[in-house]
């Protein structure tokens, strides 16, 4: 592990120098500090101990004469004559004090003065001089340290000096290169200018400065009116590019808009002649036709539908790619999302005897907000490919919760089926544009390839992710998560009994799919009722031939290995105990002839698959506490249920196309209305001002005068604001409907026409009496019952099914009776963008139980609200008011609504 640099040196070369200098006077003077520590001064005791040892040597032998001869006198005058010996540098005694001493310690002679803090003793044994050498006594001598200090102060002296000169030196030093420098920090200075206020010219430096300097400024002056020039150089190219980049960004704006315009005509052009194929095949159809003049009849109007999915996919994905697409934020229940898949795909599913399975775990809450119309869409092209690459075996859709935190819920769909499945070299192509994952598969199946593209981007939009993967035997899994919102006070539909008293139910369930089963078994425990569940005909009859087993109703697959559904039926009629049991057969699809086969072989009815909870809650119910109320009753109301449009009402269709005309005065022949024909908007003002019509159909693109400009001067020039004008055009691209309402038309209406659509929107906006439309009628003006509500309009929308749309209408008085209340204090409170969201959700109830003027109204306030019109507030509240507290008392009126 590497150690941090914990010192660093200073950036300026200056303070690098003097740092250095420093550094190098620290490290002499420590490093004369300690030779005069380590190396003069031992020296230098040596060579003073060395004198004393030499004079002791030198006295020696005198004094060992002295000595042996007993001279005792001697020896002191001896010792007087030393003591008086100068040291020549100093002029001090060269000797501290001398001691003699016998052998036996007896001393002889001493002398000794003030030593000083530093004295060197030597000390020497006596010998006689004779032969015998023998030992005498000894001599100790105190050299004097005098020199010793003289030499020590010396020598610091030196040091001193030394120290001195280099710090002299440094200061020298420092000072010059303050000097030297000066001019490089004036220049640096300068150049900090240039950087911070874009001046490009270097001030005159000092003449003091050397060549040098001069020199560097010199090159600076050189590189900083380059680096200027360069600049403006810079500058203009940038202004080029800039220019270049806005007529390269207009060129393509004007490519999109170019783009745009070009799908716009081409959808135009292709949807025109095929709602000609697709109105006249239609048509053909309901006609008594030979077989094979049928069968070709079937297939046009199968190729045209393909190919209007073609043009509806590549439009999609244009206006995606365009951000155009916005994601809707509305209330809606994810139960008739899903119900409505199921109905969508059971005929389909049928004719390939796949077993389709729809399954909403318990705890996914379904009272939701967000965009249904998109979340529909993916999960139709999802279950579209499900369907198409699957032979056999079953397709399954499942919601789950992932998890839920405040007002939001993230949810997974997954779409499971036992078909091709996908190989894992084709997963990065599941999603491109224009591709599949086999490209063999195009052959076999069709397709552009758009719908996983489409799907992708969708579920981006709503928050979400998508993804496949292969089953763990056969076939795929295709999963997408979307996040929505939680409406503020979720509704439940109201059981009409309490579930309690389905506690004492028995319900056996046979059917070979286990899936379908278990799917079942949870739909009815979530009930109360008891349940069974086997997987063939033969193991159900065993069970109910044991006496012990008593069910009420009894689920039976018709599609079943060995036994089939008929054949169970037939065995549970045998059995004298099971007479009482209610059985019903369950399929995904059948027809008449094959339901009257069911009904006459004695079973109480027919259920559909997938399964729905409300589908087996009704069933239970109506057939064990309301045995009458089980009956074709709602689907008959649905089938016979036709359009209340007024009898002869009159109406302009504006159209440049004959084949079109043709097609839509066959579809208008059907509620017997009298219709004008104009070729173009110049012949539609004609018309329009000189007969009066109930309504008028208009086209958008037309030769002479197109539809907007021909509607203009209806509403500008005419002043006529009432009259119901209905855009009736092939364009589909986004802004087409914003173009129609901005021109003045009421509602829009693409081709090819829908029929049911088209009646609907008439009954919209034309009620009472021929030729008396009036789109701006308040609600006090009149209360004709047809107007506040078309209650059978309303149930042909939900198919018939009465039950629901009574506990739709419940639901309704129960969430928003205070509404006109609510919206008021929205209003004065200035929370406009609550009031504006209660208003849309109240219009989209409105349209859905065709009640038109609570939804003109609401629209209109709707719009007020977005536009900030703030002085259009009390006229439109107190519309508001009046058409919801009539609709309101409409629904009470009603029979089986409560008050």
């Amino acid at each position: 592990m590497k150690s941090k640099l914990i010192f660093r040196l200073p950036v300026r070369l200056s303070h690098r120098i003097t740092l250095l200098m420093a550094l190098l006077f620290a490290a002499l003077g420590t490093s004369l500090s300690g030779y005069w520590i380590l190396e003069l001064e031992p020296k230098l005791q040596q060579q003073e101990q060395t004198k004393a040892d030499l004079l002791m040597m030198a006295s020696s032998t005198s004094l060992a004469n002295l000595l042996g001869q007993k001279e005792h006198e001697l020896i002191e005058q001896y010792i007087n004559h030393l003591i008086l010996l100068e040291e020549p540098t100093t002029g001090s005694w060269l000797i501290d004090g001398i001691e003699i001493e016998t052998l036996e310690g007896k001393t002889i002679a001493s002398w000794q003065k003030k030593r000083s803090a530093q004295s060197f003793i030597s000390q020497e044994l006596l010998f006689s001089q004779n032969e015998e050498r023998s030992p005498l006594g000894t001599a100790k001598i105190h050299y004097s340290g005098n020199f010793y200090k003289y030499a020590q102060q010396r020598d610091m002296r030196t040091l001193l000096v030394i120290m001195l000169f280099i710090a002299l030196l440094i200061a020298v030093v420092s000072l010059c290169l303050k000097y030297l420098l000066f001019p490089l920090k004036f220049l640096t200075a300068s150049l900090r200018n240039i950087s911070g206020n874009s001046d490009y010219n270097l001030p005159d430096i000092p003449d003091s400065s050397s060549e040098e300097i001069m020199l560097v400024k010199g090159a600076m002056d050189d590189l900083l009116a380059r680096a200027q020039s360069n600049r403006a150089e810079l500058e203009e190219n940038v202004q080029l590019r800039t220019v270049e980049l806005a007529k390269a960004k207009e060129a393509a704006e004007k490519a999109n808009r170019a783009k745009s315009d070009f799908l716009a005509n081409m959808s135009h052009e292709i949807r025109t002649p095929l709602n000609a194929i697709i109105g006249l095949s239609k048509l053909a159809l309901n006609m008594q036709l030979p077989a094979r003049l049928e069968e070709y009849m079937g297939m046009i109007k199968t190729s045209s539908d393909s190919l209007m999915g073609t043009i509806n996919d590549i439009l999609d994905l244009s206006k995606i790619e365009a951000k155009k697409v916005q994601i809707e934020s509305v209330n809606f229940d994810m139960n008739d999302v899903i119900n409505d898949l199921g109905e969508m795909f059971r005929s389909s599913a049928a004719s390939k005897r796949i077993e389709l399975v729809t399954h909403i775990q318990q705890n996914v809450p379904c009272a939701l907000t967000g965009d249904p119309y998109r979340l529909k869409q993916v999960l139709v092209n999802l279950m579209s490919n499900a369907v198409k690459f699957t032979d056999s075996g079953e397709v399954i859709v499942q919601l789950s919760m992932i998890n839920i935190d405040g007002a939001q819920v993230q949810l997974k769909f997954e779409v499971l089926d036992t078909g091709i499945g996908i190989g894992h070299e084709s997963d990065a192509l599941l999603f491109q544009p224009f591709s599949q994952a086999d490209t063999s598969t195009t052959r076999k199946y069709g397709g552009t390839g758009l719908g996983l593209t489409i799907s992708q981007r969708l579920v981006k939009l709503m928050g979400g992710d998508i993804g496949a993967r292969n089953r763990n035997a056969t076939g795929s899994c295709f999963w997408f998560t979307c996040i929505f919102g939680l409406q503020h006070a979720p509704t439940q539909a109201e059981q009409h009994i309490h579930l309690e008293r389905l506690s004492n139910t028995h319900v056996l369930i046979v059917d070979d799919n286990a899936t379908v089963g278990l799917i079942a078994e949870e739909i009815l425990r979530s009930l109360h009722v008891h349940t069974t569940l086997v997987e063939s005909g033969e193991e159900a009859l065993a069970l109910l031939a044991d006496n012990t087993n008593h069910f009420n109703i009894a689920l039976v697959d018709w599609w079943m290995p060995g036994l089939n559904g008929l054949d169970v039926l037939r065995g549970i009629q045998a059995l004298p105990d099971c007479r009482h049991m209610h059985v019903f057969i369950m399929s995904a699809f059948c027809d008449d002839n094959e339901m009257q086969n069911v009904t006459d072989a004695g079973a109480k009815g027919f259920v559909l698959k997938p399964l729905r909870p409300s589908q087996l809650y009704n069933l239970i119910i109506g057939t064990l506490f309301a045995p009458d109320s089980i009956s074709s009753s709602a689907s008959m109301q649905a089938s016979q249920v036709s359009t209340t449009l007024p009898v002869g009402i009159r109406l302009l269709l504006v159209e440049d196309n004959t084949i079109n005309q043709k097609v839509a005065m066959e579809i208008l022949g059907e509620i017997n209305a009298s219709v004008d024909i104009a070729n173009n908007g110049l012949e539609a003002l004609d018309y329009i001002g000189h007969h009066s019509y109930d309504a008028v159909l208009m086209d958008v693109q037309m030769p002479e005068m197109g539809g907007l400009e021909a509607t203009g001067i209806v509403r500008n020039k005419f002043g006529m604001k009432s009259l119901p004008i209905i855009a009736m055009t092939a364009s589909a691209m986004s802004g087409d409907r914003e173009a129609c309402v901005a021109a003045g038309m009421n509602d829009y209406i693409s081709k090819p026409v829908d029929a049911e659509l088209l009646f609907a929107i008439l009954q919209k906006w034309i009620s009472g009496s021929p030729h008396s439309a009036s789109t701006g009628m308040t609600c006090c003006e009149s209360t004709n019952i047809n107007t506040v509500m078309d209650y059978a309009e309303a149930l042909k929308g939900i198919r018939g099914k009465e039950a629901l749309l009574r506990e739709m209408l419940n639901d309704f008085i129960n969430q928003y009776a205070d509404a006109a209340s609510l919206l008021e204090n929205l209003i004065a409170s200035m929370q406009t963008g609550e009031a504006e969201r209660l208003t849309h959700n109240v219009k989209g109830l409105a349209s859905i139980f065709k009640a038109p003027r609570l939804r003109e109204v609401s629209e209109k306030l709707e719009l007020a609200l977005h536009k900030n019109c703030k002085s259009e507030y009390g006229k439109l509240l107190e519309q508001f008011k009046c058409e919801i507290s009539q609709f309101i008392s409409f629904i009470r009126q009603l029979p089986g609504h409560g008050k």
